[in-house]
């Protein structure tokens, strides 16, 4: 009778293990010892019983916590589901570094406000600087990350006046600077030294819109008495990446290009010469890229995390 309630016991134990993933040893309580020990009946009664009351206990403990297993997972469908039954947002990124880079920078920005909001958003990577700017014009796009060019050109150019105002939501800061640079670069084994020296050389910009990588170093070349009838020969390659890599490969003599994108490339001292780029000239702090809602976004999706709208 006895070894029968041993047994009860110990499969109890064997189905707790499983439900927990582990095994649950018995410790001071061990089967083997009360079969050998030469315990009398009312001294096995009671190590059984003892036995007993801790399974049951801890079959309270795995219950509560099936419970609460349950909770969550009902409360996760439920966010789920109310993502289900609203559209999703969408932002808009125009293209100004390569695919691949975008995403991973964008992309956990996205997953956060999906999960702070709850509700999906989803990132856009545009053609083209005037395809993010028809976007805005046709209020296809609830969020954009945008340059100044951009922002002005929507602003003052292809916004109806009712309709004008995209809502700034933050402005993006580099180094805790709300500021970036441009700058002109060469090949670091190049003879040009100075931005006085690239008049009658080959030139390479970014997208004709973009703000950073041509209205700025047309500019800084401008301001040093070279315009574009001076140079040997220029070319627009629409991403700031593009105009690093054909400087670098020897296609073009100069490129103008943001800063943060040049520094990727800039030669290390540890490598070989002709490996890299060098900065001939950068342009003073220029006005950050920012952030903007369209209009008639609901306000409460920021004002609800505290971002000023």
């Amino acid at each position: 009778m006895h070894v029968r309630k041993r047994e009860r016991v110990s499969i109890l134990y064997m189905r707790l293990s499983v439900c927990l993933g582990k095994r649950i040893r018995l410790n001071v309580f061990q089967l083997g010892q009360i079969k050998t020990a030469g315990d009398n009946e009312l001294t096995l009664r009671k190590h059984i019983k003892q036995q007993v009351s801790v399974f049951l206990f801890l079959c309270c403990v795995v219950a509560m916590s099936a419970c609460s297993d349950k909770d969550n997972g009902a409360k996760t469908a439920s966010d789920s589901s109310q993502q289900q039954n609203k559209p999703p947002l969408t932002f808009s990124i125009h293209p100004y570094d390569n695919p691949s880079r975008l995403v991973e920078r964008f992309q956990p920005l996205t997953d956060y406000l999906s999960r702070q909001l709850k509700r999906e958003v989803k990132f856009i990577i545009n053609r083209s600087y005037i395809d993010q700017i028809k976007q805005i014009t046709q209020g296809t796009v609830d969020i954009y990350y945008m340059g100044p060019t951009p922002y002005l050109r929507a602003q003052d150019h292809y916004l109806k006046p009712e309709s004008r105002r995209l809502n700034i939501i933050v402005a993006e800061a580099q180094e805790n600077v709300l500021a970036y640079q441009s700058v002109l670069v060469t090949r670091d084994s190049s003879d040009i030294q100075t931005i006085e020296q690239v008049r009658g050389h080959t030139v390479t910009f970014g997208a004709p819109h973009s703000f950073s990588s041509h209205y700025v170093p047309r500019y800084m070349l401008q301001s040093a008495g070279i315009n574009f009838a001076q140079l040997k020969d220029y070319a627009f390659l629409n991403r700031h990446e593009k105009v690093a890599l054909a400087v670098l490969h020897g296609d073009f003599d100069v490129g103008g290009l943001r800063k943060k994108v040049a520094e990727r490339y800039i030669k290390k001292a540890t490598e070989k010469k002709g490996t890299g780029l060098r900065i001939i000239a950068k342009s003073s702090l220029l006005p950050p890229h920012v952030i903007v809602a369209r209009s008639d976004l609901d306000k409460s999706l920021i004002n609800k995390y505290g971002l000023p709208y």
